[in-house]
């Protein structure tokens, strides 16, 4: 987590930071958008774009989407071990 605050980037936590944090400036897409779309089942860097318009312009928020998105495919990943290391 100390790299991601380094490199600027936001992290995600269980609950919802203070405020939303603004990924993509042309399409205005917050990291929450990019959380909302992957809840909603967008998998892959792609998907998330198509689905929140990030990185449809400039590009330059690439890294950070996907940064986010495997972010979110860590965490599934503690999920389903910790699942399976219960069963």
């Amino acid at each position: 987590m100390q790299d991601q605050m380094r490199l600027g980037l936001p992290h995600l936590t269980t609950s919802a930071p203070e405020s939303p944090v603004i990924v993509c400036h042309c399409a205005v897409v917050s990291d929450r958008d990019v959380h909302t779309a992957v809840a909603q089942g967008a998998r892959t860097v792609g998907a998330v774009c198509r689905s929140t318009g990030a990185a449809q312009d400039c590009g330059s928020c690439i890294f950070t989407v996907k940064a986010l998105v495997c972010q979110h495919q860590a965490q599934d990943r503690e999920l389903l071990e910790v699942d399976g290391a219960a069963s």
